[in-house]
């Protein structure tokens, strides 16, 4: 049969629903297949149903972290779209609420070509994840969405707590200025020498994380006799040190540079890439009373024009000055 005709076959096949241990339930062409795969978490559980030119996969595991017993929930589904893509390449991630439970939504490529497009929900220490994979280059078939949307997690479960996805971006000061940016939650500060720095210069951190983003400011109190410097015209030279001295604490390809004005002030923006690649990052940094301050991304490559990487960039705010 040619895959055209398969694919309008398919797309015409009465769905139903169907329930799965412990009673969550999905809808899918065909009755899925239990399978069994090694090496896997005790309580884990998987379902396939074969289709032309691709499958729909469902999977509920345990979420407990033997490694990190206190992981978070953004924690645990970064660590699932890591364990699912792992060196295939992420297209694409965003946050979604699933019946008001956390939940994250990812399509990826393998080096066959093969995509996938996964929903990874966590409701009560339990993970729910669905899947489909093609050969298409499109990453998309009859189906798909549907398959998706058609989770719908145990009743006993309920509906969850949250009515917003993704991360909850807050103001936040920097003590040591007055600096003011949002950041996903509450930073954690601490102090660190700057790398590869022969100066021994020491940088006042303040870093959030949610998931596979982190979110960065910091401060590096510089000596008087640098400070006097920072003239005009050598800023930007100065700024481009800093920036790639930043970058290597990651192990980073550094990209391209810009200057820009932040409120009257120069200020540079440094691009860098690390992970082979999957990650990228951003480190913009300015002298701002006597001191420079930087403000610092890293996130999957999928994720480098994301608006929440535009808006932590676009809220700071140095105050009177």
């Amino acid at each position: 049969m040619p895959l055209a005709l398969a694919l309008l076959a398919l797309a015409q096949t009465s769905w139903k629903t169907y329930t799965l241990p412990p009673g969550f339930t999905v809808q899918l062409p065909n009755k899925p297949v239990a399978q069994k795969v090694p090496d896997q978490p005790a309580g884990s559980k998987y379902w396939l149903v074969n289709r032309p030119d691709g499958a729909f996969l469902v999977v509920y595991a345990p979420v407990e972290d033997a490694n990190n017993p206190s992981a978070t929930t953004d924690q645990l589904l970064a660590a699932a779209v890591l364990g699912y893509v792992e060196e295939d390449t992420l297209l694409s991630q965003r946050d979604v609420l699933h019946q008001g439970w956390p939940a994250i939504e990812f399509t990826s490529r393998d080096a066959e070509g093969i995509r996938s497009w996964s929903r990874v929900v966590i409701a009560k220490g339990r993970m729910y994840q669905v899947v489909t994979t093609t050969e298409q280059k499109s990453g998309a078939m009859a189906g798909d969405k549907r398959f998706l949307d058609s989770l719908r997690l145990p009743t006993s479960v309920g509906k969850g707590p949250l009515t917003t996805p993704g991360p909850q971006f807050r103001s936040y000061t920097l003590p040591e200025n007055g600096v003011t940016v949002s950041m996903p939650g509450t930073p954690k500060a601490d102090e660190t020498p700057l790398p590869n720095n022969p100066l021994g210069l020491k940088m006042r951190r303040h870093a959030a994380v949610y998931g596979n983003r982190a979110f960065l400011a910091a401060t590096v109190e510089v000596p008087e006799e640098m400070a006097e410097q920072a003239t005009e015209e050598r800023i930007p030279a100065l700024l481009e040190k800093l920036n790639e001295e930043v970058a290597s604490g990651f192990q980073a390809k550094v990209g391209k540079s810009r200057v820009y004005q932040l409120q009257g002030q120069t200020a540079l923006s440094t691009d860098f890439s690390f992970g082979k690649g999957q990650m990228a990052g951003r480190v913009d940094s300015i002298f701002h009373k006597g001191r420079m301050v930087m403000f610092v991304t890293a996130v999957p490559t999928a994720l480098r024009a994301a608006p929440e990487v535009a808006s932590f960039f676009k809220s700071v705010s140095l105050g009177a000055k």
